[in-house]
């Protein structure tokens, strides 16, 4: 039985990546891992800015040392 206040929530989040890696892989025939790396290579992430009532978007570069972390945590998973 598990004890604890997040163990239901952090077994969902890995089943969920785990189905979600699944789809990806059943449609495109190819590594999951390396379909999301290339998605997010070169890529802008766009984030907004509310500024008094204006909203405007600023875009901010993805760098590396975020997307290996990504690719760590998601192959540790929990512990």
């Amino acid at each position: 039985m598990m004890h604890g206040r997040n163990n239901g929530k952090k077994l969902m989040a890995v089943r969920i990546v785990k189905h979600a890696m699944e789809i990806i892989h059943l449609l495109t025939d190819a590594n999951p891992i390396q379909i999301i790396v290339d998605s997010v290579i070169n890529r802008y992430n766009i984030t907004s800015l509310l500024v008094s009532v204006i909203t405007r978007l600023q875009f901010a570069m993805l760098n590396k040392s975020f997307i290996n972390n990504l690719i760590f945590i998601t192959y540790r998973g929990p512990r």
